[in-house]
């Protein structure tokens, strides 16, 4: 004998509820995917753009749209390169200034150690003025890698 079976319609009511929660994961699944695949784009843009900054180039910026969460880290990035450019800056002329103004002291060391009498003390006054000099060129090429790093940063001031 043949036997069909009918379903009953409490057993069509869950699978209808089944089907419509698999949709609805779903639908949630691709949303999900979507908004996520946006802000990860956004970061890895942000990522490729933060690598090319580099000491050369502490004058470049990372791209700050919108105003969520990785607008705001970008626009703090772009404010931490600005004050360690500056602080670079900075060090850059302050290390020329100091350099320039360490050249009078050894200059009266200089002059005080030829104004040292008597034959005993040329072996000191030798010596001494030995220390000068290689302390004079020590600050003569300190003067002369700020004045370079000085020059090669004018024409990008230009540009």
């Amino acid at each position: 004998t043949l036997t069909i079976a009918v379903a009953h319609p409490d057993d069509l009511r869950w699978l209808r509820m089944v089907l419509v929660m698999l949709m609805a994961f779903g639908v949630m699944g691709v949303g999900s995917y979507v908004i996520a695949r946006r802000l990860t784009t956004r970061l890895e843009r942000l990522t490729s753009q933060v690598g090319e900054i580099h000491p050369d180039r502490l004058d470049a910026k990372v791209d700050v749209d919108g105003g969520d969460e990785v607008a705001a880290l970008a626009a703090a990035f772009n404010d931490s390169v600005s004050r360690i450019a500056s602080l670079v800056d900075n060090q850059k002329h302050l290390l020329a200034m100091v350099s320039h103004e360490l050249r009078s002291p050894l200059a009266r060391i200089r002059m005080a150690a030829e104004l040292m009498g008597g034959e005993d003390q040329q072996a000191r006054r030798d010596e001494i003025c030995q220390n000068i000099e290689e302390l004079d060129e020590l600050i003569g090429d300190l003067l002369l890698a700020s004045r370079l790093e000085i020059q090669k940063e004018k024409p990008k001031e230009t540009q």
